[in-house]
């Protein structure tokens, strides 16, 4: 009979076996039939057995352990302990404690290898974690005695510790990312010897050495048998030449056929078209080399690399160095240009009646939109020809308006051959601009409403706390030095303006305004040469300002009173080189000597690198005229008080007001640009000299 639900059947014969096992000694009799609610089942008799299928739910799963699970709709969403519920929907009942796909809680899959213990994911007996997976670090090779220690490839990993094969005792290539790998150095072609030893082509590796095998002999870095080798015939580095062999050491001749020795190989000069008659003759393009001679095809001769028939060839035509105009051709060894393009231009044959570009003579271009009819270049009706334009319209065209050359300003339109600027606006520098918004041109050409300014209906303005003053636009007369309080206040040169107020920076010590060129300047008097101590002291050319308001002489000149010539004077001298103060002032030199180094010698000595012989007074001495400010660059050339000797060369000097480091506003605007050099001599300023050296 049909079996409408094999389950039904399978618990109907659990019931039988496990009746007895459940307190009771009572088997149920094979022929005795069961309620089953309808649903008829076979007995182990045989018999049809009825079993109730209102009163067993259909579970349709079973769990690891073989217990039935409810996976009905209507089941109680729970687990019997120490079963919990996993997965989603009606789920499956698990030991958390045992699970491997849910250790310890559901979705916790243990790694390969590991089991679930007591709900925690451990490796078996003799086994760690590496990573994700199980290993015994006693016999892993990949985790040798720890996890990610590697052994070198063809050893194996005891108790351990890697140990390579036997012979192989060497482990090479290891590095700090790779293991290496187990070598025989005695053997290894690669490693011969000792790691990265590589032998050479041929080599074998012998006890750990690179040889060559019976026969040969090391060349280089290769194994050659000089008996027979032609690149190394009979000693290393003795070639044979191309088509020779090598016979018992020595090269053979050349061939027969190939007789000549030429770049290396064996060639037949008489027949060779690269080495034609001698080496490297090689024929031209087309040609033969016949009995050691370059010959061309019939009717045609050698020009040099090609064979060309000159009666015929634009390229060679008549003579191999005469080349046709382009488009001509060349006839009986005559080039001749058609007869419609009958003149040549610039290497083509042209026609210089019709030619726009070489119109009545080479080189005459008409210009844009212009022909060239009989040899002159014409315009059409309403047009003139205008040089280097061509064609244009002087009652429209804005780069030829009413005549030739005249360009109308930017924005300016040619109307009847005037220029004219639209309707509102004015002509001004140039271009066109409308004087009642534009800022350079503000009510008028030329008046600028400056930095800052804005023009409304014409007239300019300045926002706050700006000022507009002529010529210079908006400017803070609160700050601005050449606008100091009012648009025509100018503070003197190098100063400050501090709420409308000039003033001079502060220096290494006070400044003050003196006017030592005629301009108001903020200089400072304790080492301004020009101004020393006072306004009104200047120093003389021999001196400088000593950094105290002082004028003393100059670094290296002392001041000595000189005697001569029916009187005495006092003055600044270089007792290195004055033969009136040499060494000190009052030792003169006598008659045939001369100052050197502050020593009188023999006039004939001479002076050291670096010093001239300059007359001083009548007697010589030897001086540095790169840095000697009364000899700069040449004898007698005395530099200005205000100028320094910097290399043979007199530099213009001033103190570097408000300075004390580079960069320095003071020296950016002396003499057109200076270098900001620290304080020279005595003074207690730094300085700006002229140019980019320092003393």
């Amino acid at each position: 009979m049909k079996l409408l639900n094999p389950w039904i059947a399978l618990t109907a014969a659990a019931l039988f076996v496990t009746t007895a096992g459940c307190g009771g000694s009572e088997d149920i009799p094979a022929e005795e039939n069961l309620d089953t609610g309808g649903e008829t089942a076979t007995s182990e008799a045989g018999e049809d057995v009825t079993v109730d299928t209102s009163s067993t739910p259909d579970t349709g799963a079973v769990d690891d352990t073989g217990a039935v699970v409810d996976t009905s709709s209507d089941a109680d969403a729970s687990c019997t302990a120490p079963l919990t519920l996993c997965g989603s929907g009606a789920g499956v009942c698990v030991d958390l404690s045992t699970d491997n796909g849910n250790c310890g809680a559901c979705g916790k899959a243990c790694a390969t290898d590991q089991v679930c213990t007591s709900g925690v994911c451990a490796c078996p007996t003799g086994k760690v974690t590496c990573g994700t997976s199980c290993v015994d670090l006693a016999s892993d090779s990949a985790n040798c005695g720890s996890c990610g220690k590697a052994c070198a490839a063809g050893a194996t990993c005891s108790s351990g510790t890697c140990a390579c094969p036997t012979g192989k005792a060497t482990i090479c290539g290891a590095t700090t990312t790779a293991p290496g790998t187990c070598t025989d150095t005695t053997t290894d072609d690669t490693n011969c010897g000792t790691c990265g030893k590589v032998c050479g082509a041929g080599q074998v590796c012998t006890s750990g050495v690179c040889a060559c095998p019976t026969g040969k002999v090391t060349c280089g870095t290769a194994c050659a048998e000089l008996s027979s080798d032609p690149a190394n015939c009979g000693t290393c580095g003795k070639a044979c030449l191309t088509g020779q062999t090598c016979i018992s050491g020595t090269c053979s001749a050349c061939p027969t056929a190939t007789p000549d020795s030429c770049g290396g190989a064996c060639v037949n000069r008489q027949t060779d078209p690269k080495n034609c008659g001698t080496c490297g003759n090689a024929c031209p393009t087309g040609s033969t080399c016949t009995a050691g001679a370059c010959v061309c095809p019939t009717g045609k001769i050698n020009c040099g690399t090609t064979c060309n028939d000159v009666s015929s060839d634009p390229l060679a035509c008549g003579s191999c160095t005469t080349k046709c105009a382009t488009g001509a051709t060349c006839t009986s060894g005559a080039c001749t240009c058609p007869t419609a393009s009958p003149n040549v231009c610039g290497g083509a044959c042209t026609s210089v009646t019709t030619d726009p570009n070489n119109c009545g003579a080479c080189g005459v271009k008409c210009g844009a939109g212009a022909t060239c009819t009989s040899g002159a270049c014409v315009c059409g009706a309403g047009k003139v020809l205008c040089t280097g334009s061509g064609c244009a319209d002087l009652s429209a065209d804005t780069n030829n308006c009413g005549m030739c050359g005249r360009r109308c300003g930017t924005g300016q339109s040619c109307v009847s051959g005037v220029c004219v600027c639209p309707a509102g606006q004015t002509l001004c520098g140039g271009r066109c601009v409308d004087t009642k918004t534009d800022t350079a041109n503000c009510g008028a050409c030329g008046n600028s409403c400056g930095t800052g300014g804005t023009c409304t209906a014409g007239a300019c303005a300045c926002p706050a706390p700006a000022t507009m003053c002529t010529g210079a636009g908006c400017v803070n007369t609160s700050t601005d030095p050449l606008h100091c309080g009012s648009c025509t206040t100018q503070c003197a040169r190098f100063g400050t303006c501090s709420t409308g107020t000039c003033g001079c920076p502060s220096s290494p010590v006070a400044t003050t305004t003196c006017s030592p060129g005629g301009t108001p300047t903020c200089t400072d008097t304790s080492d301004d040469p020009r101004a020393c101590g006072s306004c009104f002291t200047q120093c003389s050319d021999r001196q400088y300002c000593n950094g105290s308001g002082t004028c003393a002489c100059r670094p290296g000149l002392t001041q000595c009173t000189i005697t001569g010539g029916g009187g005495s004077f006092t003055t600044c001298v270089d007792t290195s080189s004055n033969p009136y103060a040499c060494g000190g002032c009052g030792k003169v030199c006598a008659s045939g000597q001369e100052c050197k180094a502050g020593v009188c010698v023999s006039a004939t000595t001479a002076c050291a690198p670096g010093q001239n012989r300059c007359t001083i007074g009548g007697l010589q001495g030897c001086v540095d005229t790169r840095t000697d400010p009364l000899n700069c660059g040449g004898c007698g050339n005395v530099c200005n008080r205000d100028e320094l000797c910097v290399q043979g060369n007199c530099r213009s000097y001033r103190p570097a007001v408000g300075c004390t480091a580079s960069p320095c506003p003071t020296c950016a605007s002396s003499f057109g640009g200076s270098t900001f050099c620290p304080a020279y001599g005595s003074m207690k300023s730094a300085i700006c000299v002229e140019g980019s050296l320092c003393p």
